[in-house]
């Protein structure tokens, strides 16, 4: 879609009709919620392990660290498994 044409269709469009708004939260307030449920971390792999994650991040076509964590959160013993 050309971006004139969802200009026009967004200025005479109901955003109601696509968008729930009732549980929406204003920017900054998001930025805060979501800023304080994530935590920067530094971690050492070796170049092996790493080479492993980004291979299987790159056939998910997701970044590596968005790999990580669905990896960590699908783990029910915590530990991260390596397999696409």
């Amino acid at each position: 879609m050309k971006e004139s044409t969802e200009q026009h269709f967004w200025q005479t469009a109901n955003t109601e009709d696509y968008f729930d708004f009732s549980r929406a939260i204003r920017g900054r307030q998001a930025v805060r919620n979501y800023l304080d449920i994530a935590q920067p971390i530094t971690i050492r792999l070796q170049p092996s392990l790493l080479n492993k994650i980004k291979v299987a991040a790159r056939k998910k076509d997701i970044p590596n660290q968005t790999y990580l964590k669905q990896r960590s959160h699908a783990s029910k013993s915590k530990s991260i498994i390596l397999t696409p």
